[in-house]
């Protein structure tokens, strides 16, 4: 798939994002929280949306990248970090043509982003991500598990991806694919540590329910 066009007209319409995930923070900090100098410490934000991880990545002090498909979205994350006076490098790219070199990073973000993807280019995706990750770099990724649904959604016959997926701010169909657990061990299985946790709450009343896997995995 590589980009989906629907994200650009999303982020064209609204500023989205403004606050960092809570949870995104928590794995993170507890990471780096000890880091002395956090410029040498390089992140990449893949997927940075409305510029929100990247912005407390960058008010944190670490060396951050970030990039996002849509173009507006780019625009929004470059207008916030200039409005609080933070750096990033902030790139438009597709996840399938990332240009980064081999151990490039020490910390590598996927904040609900690549699992808009189909899972073929998932797998490649992730490839990618361990390459680019150095030797003892960290893995940040939330995705959707099959456990997620949504009243006017359809799902295929395996129940791993969803069309017209829509929940919280997103008020436009788009693409998921929903991880089983079998995948997330396949993605994760070249890590040296993992760890591994699941939320689940529900949206517009109950009418979605979104569950995630949380991961931490370190090279």
């Amino acid at each position: 798939m590589g980009f989906d066009p629907t994200w650009e007209e999303i982020f064209r319409s609204r500023s989205w994002g403004r606050y960092p995930s809570e949870d995104a923070v928590r794995l993170v900090a507890r990471q780096f929280f000890g880091v002395s100098n956090r410029r040498e410490i390089s992140c990449l934000d893949l997927g940075c949306g409305g510029g929100a991880h990247t912005w407390f990545l960058a008010r944190e002090g670490f060396s951050v990248t970030a990039v996002d498909g849509s173009e507006a979205a780019v625009r929004q994350t470059r207008a916030l970090l200039d409005g609080e006076q933070c750096t990033a490098d902030v790139r438009v790219c597709g996840f399938l043509d990332l240009p980064f070199d081999d151990v490039s990073f020490d910390c590598l973000l996927d904040w609900g982003a690549v699992q808009h993807n189909p899972w073929v280019d998932i797998v490649d995706i992730h490839s990618k991500i361990f390459r680019m990750l150095k030797p003892g770099g960290w893995l940040f990724a939330s995705m959707l598990n099959v456990e997620s649904s949504h009243p006017t959604a359809r799902k295929d016959e395996r129940g791993r991806d969803m069309e017209g997926f829509r929940a919280g701010t997103i008020d436009q169909d788009v693409f998921v694919h929903l991880t089983s657990g079998e995948e997330l061990t396949k993605l994760t299985a070249p890590y040296s540590h993992v760890s591994i946790d699941t939320i689940e709450k529900t949206h517009d009343g109950g009418r979605s329910r979104i569950a995630q896997f949380l991961v931490a995995a370190r090279k």
